[in-house]
């Protein structure tokens, strides 16, 4: 057998060696791709297989929690409800405040119009007082007219006499009058100042019941205004009491409407907060579902791949990397006989 024949041998051996190393390291690194996807697809069917045996323990708890509750209603029917009886109790809570002070108000104006009453017992005496007494008063100033109208006339018969008895003591001595001389001048002068003297002292007596009569009606004013002031008192008082008693009829109702509204409002917390406990659960009960059935959906996919693996690697050969390594060793021997041949 000659070098060529050998060197040829060896080099058509050599070829199938490298073909069989890449085929089987081709089969090697795919099925250890595949081997790496299946254990992850695994540990991620585990996974989901926990977690969907949690949920439906956290499902089937959640239906006999929501098998247990009672029928609450309508939870936004429950809750719109609850939020108009707070609105009303708020409302009437208000409403009685208001009235109660307007009910102080109108005691305070009660005290004021009573104590301008004082000190006749009823309206009618007040009024039958002012009648008299603006009667007297009209009657005293008639009289203050009167006697200011006398004062007047006695101050110009003093002034009349004055000027006679000027007159006739003068040089002349004539008479005012008749301008004619007058005999015994000192006797009628005499009487002139006796007249002038008595028109002088009844004037001022007069003068001094003028004043008298002058602080009369001020009095009779003052009492005047006193009274008008009672009988507008008593109005008031009168007017105030039919107030007082609508707005204690008033908060009657409202207090009592508000305790009907507090019982109300009550009963609907109660309902709205065992609707919004069941809602809660109920709520709590759709999220499960949709988890599980998110998990359920994702476990099915896993599944099916990790099924799509398991099949491919049943279609590629087992190479470990022992066999690879003893190729690669005799692919290297064959490289080594082929160059000695070829340098013979």
């Amino acid at each position: 057998e000659t070098l060529e024949h050998r060197y040829a041998a060896t080099d058509q051996k050599l070829t199938g060696l490298l073909n069989e190393y890449q085929q089987k390291n081709k089969a090697y690194n795919t099925r250890t791709a595949l081997t790496t996807q299946a254990q992850a697809l695994t540990t991620k069917t585990g996974d989901l297989d926990d977690r969907m045996k949690e949920l439906a323990a956290r499902r089937a708890h959640l239906k006999k929690t929501v098998a247990l509750l009672d029928d609450t209603g309508d939870y936004s029917t429950l809750k719109k409800a609850y939020e108009t009886a707070e609105n009303t109790l708020t409302h009437l809570t208000a409403a009685t405040s208001n009235t109660t002070e307007r009910i102080q108000q109108a005691e305070t104006d009660l005290e004021t119009a009573t104590a301008a009453t004082s000190p006749w017992e009823t309206q009618e005496e007040a009024e039958q007082h002012l009648t008299a007494t603006t009667r007297v008063l009209e009657e005293t100033q008639q009289e203050h007219s009167t006697i200011l109208e006398e004062i007047h006339a006695k101050q110009g018969l003093i002034m009349s006499l004055t000027d006679a008895i000027n007159s006739i003591t003068s040089v002349t001595g004539e008479c005012p009058t008749c301008h004619q001389s007058i005999r015994d001048k000192e006797n009628v002068i005499a009487g002139l100042t006796t007249q002038r003297e008595t028109a002088q002292q009844e004037t001022e007596e007069q003068q001094q019941t003028l004043t008298k009569i002058t602080q009369t009606i001020e009095n009779l004013n003052n009492n005047i205004a006193t009274a008008q002031a009672a009988v507008e008192g008593f109005t008031r008082a009168s007017e105030t009491r039919a107030t007082l008693t609508g707005l204690r009829d008033e908060l009657k109702r409202l207090r009592k409407e508000k305790t009907a509204a507090e019982v109300d409002v009550n009963v609907h917390r109660d309902m709205y907060n065992e609707a919004k406990h069941t809602k809660s659960i109920k709520d709590d009960l759709a999220g499960v579902n949709r988890d599980y059935q998110a998990a359920h959906t994702a476990h099915t996919t896993t599944s099916r791949e990790l099924a799509d693996i398991k099949h491919a690697l049943s279609g590629v050969p087992t190479v470990t990397e022992k066999t690879l390594e003893t190729l690669d060793g005799r692919i290297t021997k064959g490289r080594s006989i082929a160059a000695a041949l070829q340098q013979n």
